[in-house]
């Protein structure tokens, strides 16, 4: 982290406001000499309990809550109680920090937000930016109120830029994280139906991702990913406009994808025998040859090439980053062994990523059969059958061959799907035995696998089965 007085953060402490502070963290197995320790309660840990030991490893001082200061002036010595730093809520107080500690950056921020998409667009977006340098970025699903102020305290001297990941469940948590984060530019990738059951439509859906405005500087671009699922008027192009502008901060919106009407767009968009994506990008004319599979993830390097062409990066070097991207090792991760391919996309799903994965089993070259296992997808609530439905829809329309449905809310669909062979199972255990029954017995060279489904359905298991 970038060196920060303490008395930049905090006033009224025992502490010297001159000390300098290098380092914030929540873990006290990471806290060193010169940190600053953040006592988080939480269901199963309480960090109250590590402050001692903290404070014995060098930490400059722990923030705690008031109501566990009694305990704590019982295993402390009187110097030790100085380095307390005592408030009402430490959740609270972390991201109190870490926009203070934002604010001592001077390097551009980009935050990006969306109902599907997120994390590809972000390591996407990072590589754009890395021809100006180190970049820093959120790691792994660090993106709530625990992991973007952890992602701000990750950004060193030397890093240029600084990429963070926002998500959600529900209304005012992006406000909440974008005041903290306060990004420079904005991304949201897409308006989907990802959290319905909690919102309600995907208008409030809408209204929830726009909440990036409220974090943004005056006259700031926000760049917003846009396909097939906005064309009905609930989420249009003018719809989102009047949402950013109602925060009143002559905010630039400029849409991104592979539609000639956007504002920034990939065309002669191409697949070559491996699967892997090509296309040009609009405002250069770059030719662009990504590793990933699937026109989604056109879209996604669309917005990070956008993002760096907004930033003054040479889009050609930028382009040069983007194409050493290959992605992570569950989301679309294509596996080839023994003659089969499998596509791992385990990691969630909602409708949008659903139907994506099973274009890209669609282009993939050399199948023979294709043969797709989907999981529930789950918090979805009055949305759910219509977006099962649709999937369905999808899987007909991308010539699946084998469909084999795992959980209960794909209730009857599979019977009335014109798929040529179809399965409904209700957990992975019992999908198993059914894929052993339709693809054991026989030579399965050349067939492809799309495995995907919610976290919650443990569809890597399957993965797992067909690998061995």
């Amino acid at each position: 982290m970038k060196p920060i007085a303490l008395g930049k953060i905090f006033t009224g402490t025992d502490l010297d406001p001159e000390i300098e502070i290098s380092f914030v963290g929540t873990d006290s197995r990471v806290i060193k000499e010169g940190s600053l320790f953040v006592a988080l309660k939480g269901e199963k840990f309480d960090g109250h309990n590590f402050v001692k030991q903290v404070l014995d490893n060098g930490a400059v001082g722990a923030v705690v809550c008031g109501d566990r200061l009694s305990i704590l002036k019982e295993q402390l010595g009187p110097e030790e109680q100085k380095k307390l730093i005592v408030v009402e809520d430490t959740l609270l107080e972390l991201g109190k920090i870490a926009a203070k500690v934002r604010d001592n950056l001077d390097i551009p921020v980009v935050g990006i937000t969306g109902s599907v998409g997120k994390t590809s667009t972000k390591d996407l977006t990072a590589c754009a930016l890395a021809p100006s340098g180190d970049v820093a970025k959120t790691k792994l699903n660090y993106n709530n109120e625990i992991g973007l102020p952890l992602t701000i305290f990750s950004v060193e001297d030397d890093h240029t830029a600084l990429v963070g990941e926002m998500g959600m469940r529900g209304l005012g948590e992006i406000e909440y994280l974008a005041e903290i984060l306060r990004p420079d530019l904005g991304i949201i990738t897409n308006i989907g139906v990802s959290h319905i059951e909690r919102l309600g439509s995907r208008k409030n859906i809408m209204l929830a991702k726009t909440e990036i405005c409220a974090g943004l500087k005056k006259g700031a671009t926000l760049l917003v990913g846009y396909g097939d699922r906005h064309s009905d008027d609930e989420v249009s192009k003018e719809a989102i406009r009047d949402c950013v502008e109602a925060y009143g901060k002559d905010i630039k919106v400029k849409f991104c994808g592979i539609d000639t009407m956007d504002d920034y767009y990939g065309f002669d968009v191409g697949t070559d025998t491996d699967g892997k994506m090509s296309f040009t990008f609009s405002a250069t004319g770059d030719r662009v040859h990504l590793q990933l599979a699937g026109v989604h993830n056109v879209r996604n390097a669309v917005m990070a090439l956008a993002a760096a062409y907004e930033l003054k990066i040479p889009v050609k070097d930028a382009v040069k980053e983007v194409e050493k991207y290959c992605g992570d090792s569950v989301r679309q991760n294509i596996i080839k062994k023994n003659g089969i391919t499998i596509i791992d996309d385990t990691y969630n799903a909602g409708p949008e990523s659903m139907q994506a994965a099973l274009a890209v089993l669609n282009t993939l070259p050399g199948i023979k059969r294709k043969i797709a296992v989907l999981g529930s997808m789950l918090e979805l609530g009055e949305a759910s059958e219509q977006a099962h439905r649709d999937v369905l829809e999808a899987a007909v329309k991308n010539e699946v061959d084998i469909l084999i449905t795992v959980g209960v809310t794909w209730g009857q669909t599979p019977e009335s799907c014109p798929v040529k062979i179809k399965e409904n199972c209700e957990t992975w255990q019992e999908a198993i035995p059914v894929i052993k029954n339709l693809c054991g017995d026989r030579h399965c060279e050349g067939d492809g696998f799309l495995v995907k489904g919610s976290h919650a359905m443990a569809m890597e298991n399957i993965v797992k089965f067909l690998e061995e």
